[in-house]
């Protein structure tokens, strides 16, 4: 049977073995204190954060104007969204139809999802070859911007700010378009 000292004895044996190893480089039994700061045999030589002078000579080398970011960050993707219309009173029901262009547009059909965040409901969605097709219901409280996520196939996703932006009941700014001069007149 083991007691509670057996296994802490066991527990800072082994302890205090990889701290030895990791600290000379020579495991157990080697002839190197690891609580000795200056440990001969270390094999990844001094480090640099116990020498001033090291920490200094760093720094100067980061204040270069030399230096570049080595980052491996793409460019952001050029894709833009269009909703129609882009502005809605509170309470509108309306379809409104999504695009998008860009270079770096994705085809309609590897768009799995919609989802809008701000004061909407999505009733329904349509991909077609050309747009999507959404059904929304804007909040009779609603207001301010709405954002959009799009989710695609692949599993990418694509964020846009400010798809829709939501006015006062009253305001003429419906989504049916009947704040709009008529063209035909």
């Amino acid at each position: 049977m083991r007691t509670p000292l057996t296994l802490l004895t066991l527990g800072l044996t082994l302890t205090l073995g990889a701290c030895e190893y990791y600290e000379c480089g020579q495991g157990c039994g080697h002839d190197c204190d690891p609580w000795e700061e200056d440990c001969d045999d270390d094999p990844w030589g001094d480090d640099p954060w116990d020498d001033p002078e090291a920490d200094a000579d760093t720094d100067a080398d980061t204040d270069s104007d030399t230096d570049t970011d080595t980052t491996d960050d793409p460019p952001p993707a050029d894709i833009s969204f269009q909703l129609t219309p882009s502005e809605a009173e509170q309470g509108d029901v309306f379809i409104g139809s999504l695009s998008m262009g860009g270079e770096d547009a994705p085809a309609y059909e590897a768009i799995t999802s919609v989802t809008f965040y701000g004061d909407v409901n999505v009733l329904a969605a349509d991909v077609r070859s050309y747009e999507v097709l959404v059904s929304m219901a804007v909040a009779e409280d609603g207001e301010g911007a709405v954002d959009l996520l799009v989710e695609l196939d692949n599993g990418d996703a694509i964020w846009a700010e400010d798809v829709l932006t939501i006015y006062p009941d009253g305001s003429g700014h419906e989504a049916d378009g009947s704040g709009d001069p008529n063209p035909c007149d």
